[in-house]
């Protein structure tokens, strides 16, 4: 495990009830942005990807997006940033031009 990873999972586990990101007047308590994070993680796992492999992330600011950003810091994967407000075929073309092994997003941006 890196240390970064350490470092982050270490900070979340710490008072687990403690507000952690608002979003929309809405907060996310750190225990649950860890459980986000770390489902993430798993699929992130399940894939199969080795550490050289390219995870890239719409990026929305959002309570999603952060946790993606997390779970892929995490993963100890490169995370490649796509701005999900260009247009379809600008972000596509980024996309293809990068060659991430995965791209993930939040419900109904993919």
């Amino acid at each position: 495990m890196s240390q970064l990873r350490e470092k982050i999972i270490s900070v979340l586990s710490e008072d687990r009830d403690a507000k952690l990101l608002e979003f929309k007047e809405r907060w996310v308590c750190r225990g649950d942005f860890l459980t986000i994070v770390q489902e993430l993680d798993g699929i992130i796992s399940k894939l199969g990807l080795n550490e050289r492999d390219g995870i890239g992330c719409l990026l929305r600011s959002n309570d999603g997006c952060a946790a993606l950003l997390m779970a892929g810091f995490c993963s100890d994967h490169c995370v490649v940033p796509f701005n999900a407000l260009l247009p379809d075929g600008r972000l596509i073309e980024d996309i293809v031009e990068m060659r991430p092994a995965v791209v993930v997003g939040t419900a109904g941006e993919l």
